[in-house]
């Protein structure tokens, strides 16, 4: 970290280690308050793949000024200090960044989360600088036992999918709920392989290939659906909004199943895709299953 970040830049302490704040503190807060409104957003799984893909252009448009006075993006990732990829992205002026360590699996890494989110707040109201999270990215996931179908099933994998790429969800909204702007936009990244009306209607010829991962995507979408209501009854004079999106077949790690076979799509342009989705998202579309270029998706 010391190599990539100058000495004199604070820092916030997180269980005895140390992330970068703000890469230049000083000329970031004085274009802040010439400007408009800053954009704070909160990626999880940004270590690689598409979570990676969202840091370095979220990063690139605040860094140019697309968002007003700049802004701030919190990188969630199980071990962010050991992904050097991640680490390089941090060099763009008047942005703002945090490397947040968090396990979505991990109940005490919430807490942790809880209280940084809470820390954060206390430095901005001391720099002047009323800032709320905009847009949430739930984009941590994994995909196991791929190839189980009757009388192979892995149950410990279902387990872990499920409490990973729906309950660590849940979680993160929950965490993050008390610190969302009012117009805040959450977005659950699913996929097409969890359309369960893809399925109905003969989508997908091998049916029982991704059974685990097709189900956590499923459920995932019903939690969008619901956290989209219950959000909407909770506070009907605000503009929050829930939405799946799928970013389709791309291709990571995940998507090249370790590099075994070739997505048609690169993680750049499915990215810059879903950010323009999220900033043309309105109040009504709050509940809804897209794909990466804004068209809905079957449920």
């Amino acid at each position: 970290m010391s190599t990539l970040v100058p000495p004199n830049v604070p820092n916030v302490v997180l269980k005895s280690r140390q992330y970068p704040l703000a890469r230049h503190p000083p000329s970031s807060m004085v274009v802040a308050e010439k400007r408009d409104k800053t954009l704070c957003v909160l990626i999880t799984g940004a270590s690689r793949g598409i979570g990676l893909e969202l840091v370095k252009q979220y990063l690139l448009r605040v860094g140019r000024g697309n968002y007003g006075r700049g802004g701030h993006v919190i990188a969630c990732a199980r071990d962010p200090d050991k992904s050097m990829d991640l680490l390089r992205c941090f060099t763009v002026d008047y942005v703002s960044y945090e490397l947040v360590p968090l396990d979505v699996t991990d109940p005490g890494s919430f807490g942790d989360l809880h209280e940084h989110l809470q820390d954060l707040d206390r430095i901005k109201e001391m720099d002047g600088v009323a800032q709320k999270i905009d847009i949430v990215f739930n984009n941590a996931g994994v995909a196991l036992g791929r190839d189980c179908s009757l009388g192979t099933v892995d149950y410990d994998a279902w387990r872990t999918s499920f409490d990973t790429n729906v309950m660590g969800a849940v979680r993160v909204v929950e965490t993050v709920l008390p610190h969302l702007a009012d117009d805040a936009t959450i977005v659950n990244v699913s996929s097409g392989l969890g359309s369960i009306g893809r399925v109905a209607n003969g989508g997908f010829n091998t049916l029982t290939q991704d059974v685990i991962y097709r189900s956590t995507k499923a459920a995932l979408n019903m939690t969008t659906a619901c956290c989209a209501a219950e959000l909407r009854a909770r506070a009907p004079d605000k503009a929050m909004k829930v939405v799946s999106i799928d970013p389709g077949w791309v291709n990571t790690d995940m998507g090249s199943r370790g590099g075994t076979v070739k997505p048609p799509l690169e993680p750049e342009q499915v990215v810059r895709g879903m950010i323009d989705v999220v900033a043309n998202l309105k109040p009504e579309d709050s509940g809804k299953f897209l794909s990466w270029e804004g068209e809905e998706m079957p449920w």
